[in-house]
């Protein structure tokens, strides 16, 4: 679509601050077209030659586009900070100068003006790369965002953005309302291993609605096609587009119509934590509640990320996983009184039970007890060499035994099971 450009002042509480607006144009057949609205948030260096194209390339599909000046507060409207060392300086430093409430202003300003344009449906998304990906991920806690994609986004994992370089973006992550992409290259030394992980962390316990993408080879600014110090990687870019114009296209241009069937069931994991918080009330004193809890959940975590790598068993007649994902759902939820055990007792043998998945898990059952190369035993345990679990001669060991899965690998790993049985 062709697209129409121009500007508007919005006045914020430390003064005006500009925003560079593009839409299609459907002049002069429908002035009264309307469209989902993107919020665009820049690097350091405003609205530059690379954010305008960007700018365009959203616009031209059918969005209406507003991409605001961050450093309104320091420059007069419509400046562009150079990308060279003296501008680089400049931006950084504005970075921390502004305070965080002054950035939050701009997003809610920002929407403000967005939905009640008039050639906006209501419907809004955000973007935005390095500083702006930041901005991106905070605009996103506005519950009017529907959808966001953040391009590697500076400074979340060290909460250092703002005055005082004390930001607090991962702990409200939680207000994430929409779905969220994250976009990283893996070369970028800006976010670090460490750092993506951290966040990655954040938004898995927070229950954030998100996706994540880590390219290979991808250095920091690899979407920015003017000046990148060689990280310009235009197929790497073209990919990563695609997946902002499906997420878009998804969230923000369809239109769904009310729900017709029962309630999305809650994702599985907040089933666990929920499990997991109800052990934690019913089985701990009110003078130890907040500790029992705590270690519970902590328990809770790690006894699933441990039966989450069990290896998928599709293939057998029998699968362990339910049975150990079963388990740990009905012994979280039961009381003191249905279970007969203390709270002490019943987080024990949850420790019991996670050493015994870890030790199954890391090969080390194995070691400790040598078993010939095709006996049944060996089925149950999946070292790094081999994951083919539950096969027939296993099967019908069980059977004979009159057996379950669980109790039979916990029999095995308690020494009462030798190898009498390979035989």
């Amino acid at each position: 679509m062709l697209i129409l450009e121009d500007h508007t002042d919005l006045q914020t509480s430390s003064g005006p601050m500009r925003v560079h607006w593009f839409r299609p144009n459907t002049l002069p057949q429908h002035p009264s077209a309307r469209f989902p609205g993107v919020a665009v948030f820049t690097e350091i260096y405003q609205v530059t030659g690379p954010v305008e194209r960007f700018c365009r390339q959203i616009a031209s599909l059918g969005y209406l586009v507003g991409c605001p000046e961050s450093y309104h507060e320091f420059e007069v409207p419509g400046t562009v900070i150079p990308y060279d060392v003296e501008g680089t300086d400049r931006g950084n430093r504005y970075k921390t100068e502004k305070t965080l409430a002054a950035y939050d202003e701009d997003a809610t300003l920002l929407l403000d003006a967005m939905t009640s344009h008039p050639n906006c449906t209501g419907r809004i998304g955000a973007t935005g790369m390095c500083l702006g990906g930041h901005l991106a991920f905070r605009c996103a806690f506005d519950s009017r965002v529907s959808a966001s994609v953040c391009y590697f986004a500076t400074d979340i994992h060290s909460e250092t953005l703002g005055r005082g370089k004390a930001s607090d973006s991962l702990a409200r992550c939680t207000e994430i309302a929409g779905e969220t992409l994250l976009i990283f290259g893996k070369r970028d030394t800006h976010i670090p291993f460490d750092g993506r992980a951290k966040i990655h962390k954040a938004l898995s316990d927070g229950g954030v609605h998100f996706s994540w993408y880590e390219q290979a080879d991808a250095q920091h600014a690899f979407i920015r096609d003017e000046l990148s110090k060689g990280r310009y990687d235009p197929a790497i870019a073209s990919h990563c587009f695609e997946m902002l114009k499906e997420l878009f296209f998804r969230k923000l241009h369809v239109e769904y119509g009310a729900p017709v069937s029962a309630p999305k069931a809650a994702p599985e994991h907040k089933k666990f934590m929920s499990a997991a918080h109800a052990f934690a009330k019913t089985t701990a004193t009110a003078a130890q509640s907040l500790t029992a809890r705590e270690e519970v959940l902590a328990l809770y975590r790690d006894l699933m990320r441990a039966a989450r790598k069990w290896p998928n068993q599709s293939q057998r007649r029998l699968n362990v996983q339910p049975h150990i994902t079963a388990r740990l759902r009905s012994e979280f939820v039961r009381s003191d009184a249905d279970s007969g055990k203390t709270l002490a007792e019943r987080l024990a043998h949850g420790r019991s039970e996670l050493a015994a998945l870890n030790r199954m898990l890391q090969g080390t059952s194995e070691a400790q007890y040598p078993l010939q190369e095709n006996g049944p035993i060996r089925a149950f345990l999946p070292p790094a060499r081999t994951y083919s679990l539950l096969d027939e001669p296993a099967q019908e060991s069980m059977s004979n035994k009159n057996m379950g899965p669980w109790s039979f690998i916990g029999a095995y790993l308690a020494g009462r099971i030798t190898r009498e049985v390979d035989r």
